[in-house]
């Protein structure tokens, strides 16, 4: 139909061979078929030429549409998990991005390259770099990447995500104006509260002190942990919280009896005693300052004391007045003088008057057999009277018991009834027999006389 066209064209005048005069090409002319014909055969040989050339201009035509139908070509271009098809007719990949509107900038990931040829049925990918502020334990860097996800992100980089707190999830897509990511990393510890046992942890905290807030373990005035809170927390660091109480407490304690206590008695004689005071223990109420550590008692100190009840010692009074004595044998002269006077006297009556009435010497018989009755018999070998001592010390009460500290019939203290051997018999005088009270008294007469009875004077 073109070359048609074409042909009814060139025939129809001389306009058309002018438009093709330019480009065709006349062929030689024969004198004699000119000579003959005449105009009828100049007509004929122009019109070969222009056949020819509309035929040629037909054939280009036709050749020109299979050419261009053979360079358009059908791509697949992919970005970032997007596809699109475009038709182009350029044979590398970047003429088809070109055909597409895409660029790629220096941080993105093309496949296959710019210059690679294709043809119709490619395949051309493109990963957009997105830029990833990374903070890693307070190290900061810029990365550029085409990951998708903050994850895929981490793996590219070598990390393990599960090994790190992130401020971001995981999979958390990366914009392609960037992302700021921070990733503290996760550590293995153990902790032991007080007396609790140790309980294992996991934590990204970056030291002690900031694991503990993160657990809500707080520490008291008084509490410690090892180690320190400003330690960097590790893998296998084993943490101790120490928890450390003080209290007050007040409680009755029993104060000792004080030692025995003795005073002068310039009233008393010596060697006699008298226990004016009897001793007891006190009670006083004390407070202390107790210290626990992790619930057990570690120590105690007293802070403070006040008397309850007060101690008492023994006081004993001991007699330092000397004994008055009396010369025995002065007595006896006395009683003598006055015995040989009664004799005397009898004698004279006897002589003066041979008739004596029997009232009278019935008189002087009694007074002369009074005066030669002898003193009552030592009960011992010192040729002391006990028992006249023991009337005037005790009415001779042998077992008497008054309390005042002195005890029997001769009236004993303990210090001169131990002096003189008593404890062999008895605890307490009053408590041996009359013939184990005068051994002991004769002891103590054998060193010390009879000073220690002041009734000795009185024989």
């Amino acid at each position: 139909m073109t070359m048609g066209a074409h042909s009814d064209n060139v025939t129809a005048g001389t306009d058309a061979t002018e438009e093709f005069g330019s480009v065709a090409v006349a062929e030689p002319q024969d004198t004699d078929s000119t000579s003959s014909t005449g105009t009828a055969s100049t007509g004929r040989k122009l019109r070969k030429p222009v056949l020819a050339v509309a035929a040629a201009l037909a054939v280009a035509l036709v050749a020109g549409g299979s050419i261009a139908a053979a360079m358009n070509k059908t791509v697949t271009i992919t970005v970032d998990g997007q596809a699109q098809e475009i038709s182009t007719f350029s044979g590398s990949v970047s003429g088809a991005l070109e055909s597409a509107g895409l660029s790629v900038s220096e941080h993105d990931m093309l496949a296959p390259a710019a210059d690679t040829a294709i043809q119709d049925g490619s395949q051309i990918a493109i990963e957009r770099g997105r830029l990833l502020t990374l903070s890693i334990d307070g190290q900061t860097r810029e990365v550029w990447t085409t990951a998708d996800t903050v994850e895929e992100a981490l793996t590219e980089l070598g990390q393990n995500p599960a090994s790190y707190t992130l401020s971001a999830d995981r999979s958390r897509e990366i914009p392609l104006d960037g992302l700021a990511l921070s990733a503290e990393t996760i550590h293995s510890a153990t902790v032991a509260d007080g007396a609790g046992a140790a309980e294992g942890v996991q934590s990204s905290a970056e030291t002690v002190g900031a694991l503990l807030a993160e657990r809500g373990i707080t520490l008291g005035e008084l509490d410690t942990v090892a180690p320190a809170a400003e330690t960097p927390l590790s893998d296998g660091l084993q943490i101790a919280v120490t928890r450390v109480a003080k209290t007050t407490v007040t409680e009755q304690v029993d104060v000792p009896q004080p030692a025995d206590q003795q005073v002068e008695d310039s009233s008393a004689t010596v060697g006699t005693s008298t226990v004016t005071q009897q001793g007891t223990a006190g009670k006083d109420q004390v407070t202390y300052e107790v210290t626990s550590t992790n619930g057990a008692e570690t120590s105690k100190v007293e802070t403070g004391r006040s008397p309850l009840t007060a101690a008492q010692p023994t006081i004993v009074s001991v007699g330092t007045k000397e004994p008055v004595k009396v010369s025995a044998p002065a007595q006896s002269s006395s009683r003598s003088s006055q015995s040989q006077s009664a004799s005397s006297e009898s004698s004279s009556r006897s002589a003066s008057s041979a008739q004596s009435s029997a009232p009278a010497q019935e008189s002087a018989s009694s007074s002369s057999s009074s005066s030669s009755t002898p003193a009552p018999s030592s009960s011992g070998s010192s040729g002391i009277n006990w028992d006249g001592i023991a009337q005037c010390e005790s009415t001779n009460n042998w077992s008497i018991n008054t309390g005042n500290g002195y005890y029997g019939g001769l009236q004993f203290d303990i210090p001169t009834w131990n002096s003189g051997g008593g404890s062999q018999y008895a605890s307490r005088p009053d408590l041996a027999s009359r013939e184990q009270q005068i051994a002991v008294a004769e002891n103590v007469a054998a060193t010390r006389g009879s000073s220690p009875w002041a009734c000795a004077s009185h024989g």
